[in-house]
């Protein structure tokens, strides 16, 4: 189905875009919260190795993000622009969950820092044609202000409940009494996002589409892009307040789970203490 640009989407429509939301959330803060103590602590790399593996990870963010953006734009198909990224990310997400989420299955892994950091390269290549591609088609299904507001309301309340439904997993481990390691609440969220990867962009491919793709006359290189972008204040206000707001995001994730452990002493209520935390966020996107 083809969208014109004045189309108004229904909320049917608008929770069938938000569907990948509720995999691709468990590689935002969710994995960040656990994968660094289960790598330095069952995995048996040490604290100073993982800090190092996850830096050159996010470090390759900054090539492969502005690079999926460059392929995603000018690398349609007949479905347009977006959703065929979006559905090529999904076997690579799923090879990669396996490989990061599940070592305990794959012989000679423990102790291994290079197959982490391959792994997490691999898992960011998936995570970032999903995401850059599913952001993009979403500013591409209306060029009307309030319905784009709208549109990035609903992905963003999907985002937050999906938060909360991931950390669910390890909730209900923690409080079984039992002895429940790090590696299991990993293979538990690993199963979630193999279990529904697949279905929920199938949901979001099938049943929205996108706008007619016009070959632009002139298409700007890298190095205008990167001019333009620097000349707009505005835009460059938007970065840097994008920045200020995900920098002490990225430092609460990478400590949580160390701070509940070591500083409170309480972790069997790791995972319930960051739910009540993302409850409250979708009941403020109304609000905003």
């Amino acid at each position: 189905m083809l969208l014109n640009k004045n189309t108004q989407l229904s909320n049917s429509k608008l929770a069938a875009y938000s569907a990948p939301a509720i995999p691709i959330t468990v590689f935002a803060v969710p994995f960040l919260i656990y994968a660094p103590p289960f790598f330095a602590s069952e995995m048996g790399l040490g604290l100073a190795t993982v800090g190092t593996i996850f830096m050159i990870a996010r470090f390759w963010d900054l090539i492969s993000d502005p690079l999926m953006g460059f392929l995603s734009d000018r690398i349609p198909s007949r479905w347009g622009r977006r959703r065929h990224w979006i559905v090529l990310s999904v076997p690579l997400l799923m090879i990669a969950t396996v490989l990061v989420m599940f070592p305990n299955y794959i012989p000679g892994t423990h102790g291994n820092s290079l197959y982490v950091l391959l792994s997490l390269l691999f898992l960011y290549v998936g995570y970032t044609m999903l995401t850059i591609s599913h952001i993009s088609w979403g500013a591409e299904l209306s060029e009307d202000y309030n319905e784009r507001s709208r549109i990035q309301a609903w992905r963003e309340f999907a985002n937050l409940t999906a938060m909360a439904m991931v950390l669910l997993v390890p909730a209900i481990l923690e409080q079984t009494g039992s002895a429940v390691t790090m590696q299991d609440k990993m293979n538990a969220m690993g199963w979630y996002v193999l279990c529904t990867l697949p279905p929920m962009v199938f949901i979001a491919v099938r049943n929205v589409g996108e706008k007619k793709y016009v070959k632009p006359a002139k298409v700007a290189g890298f190095k205008e892009e990167v001019r333009a972008f620097w000349e707009n204040r505005f835009l460059r206000r938007i970065v840097i307040a994008d920045l200020m707001i995900h920098l002490p995001t990225a430092i609460r994730g990478s400590l949580f789970v160390f701070y509940v452990q070591t500083v409170i002493g309480m972790p069997e209520w790791t995972a319930v203490i960051m739910i009540s935390y993302f409850v409250a966020g979708p009941l403020a996107v109304p609000i905003w």
